[in-house]
């Protein structure tokens, strides 16, 4: 996909409107879907979503995040959702946390006194 927008042939960016957006992405669904050769009916069936739901998200209009989840696992570009939300690093902050805790996991208690007599 790399960014290249099918409508405007610009890319997406922060100041497109949410609708902008959400309609480029269900025009990349459809390229993707008719690049397959997929007929929206065999799509729809395969990711087990209703036609019009397909129909919904490739005209731009919302749908469940769940739905198009669906659609890129049938069309096999899945492995896109790396790329819009990238693993999140841990923080300095969060990597302090993270060593306290193993560290504290680690601790082992000392010895039980005896009181101080001799066995």
């Amino acid at each position: 996909m790399g960014g290249f927008c099918y409508r405007t042939g610009m890319q997406i960016t922060a100041l497109m409107t949410d609708e902008t957006v959400v309609g480029e992405i269900g025009a990349r669904i459809r390229v993707l879907r008719l690049a397959e050769g997929i007929a929206q009916e065999s799509l729809a069936e395969r990711a087990g979503i209703r036609v019009g739901t397909l129909h919904n998200l490739e005209s731009g209009r919302s749908v469940q995040l769940s739905s198009l989840l669906r659609v890129l696992r049938v069309i096999g570009n899945f492995a896109a959702i790396n790329d819009l939300i990238p693993e999140a690093k841990p923080g300095p902050l969060l990597q302090l946390e993270m060593s306290r805790l193993a560290a504290k996991g680690t601790r082992q208690r000392a010895p039980r006194r005896t009181g101080g007599r001799e066995p």
